[in-house]
């Protein structure tokens, strides 16, 4: 989908910028893969900010429209699930 002229939010994972996602409204699951993660190994949390170290876990379904607040960076952090093999 093309966004010509319509502002988009930034995003970040792990502190890196993902600069291939289009699309004005996205899912967890694809900024996950788009930062070259698998969305099925890892945890995601959402951050304030970038030197948020707790943040909110969110689910791999939940959509962010980044037409909402273009000036903010969304911030997400991608750890290894610690429930692994549980």
């Amino acid at each position: 989908m093309s966004n010509e002229g319509e502002a988009l939010a930034n995003i970040k994972v792990n502190k890196k910028p993902l600069n291939d996602l289009e699309d004005e409204v996205v899912t967890v699951q694809e900024i996950i893969e788009a930062s070259g993660r698998n969305p099925n190994e890892v945890d995601v949390f959402l951050l304030d900010n970038e030197g948020d170290e707790e943040g909110e876990q969110v689910s791999l379904t939940e959509e962010f429209d980044r037409t909402e607040k273009p000036t903010k960076t969304l911030f997400f952090r991608a750890v290894p699930q610690r429930n692994v093999g549980h």
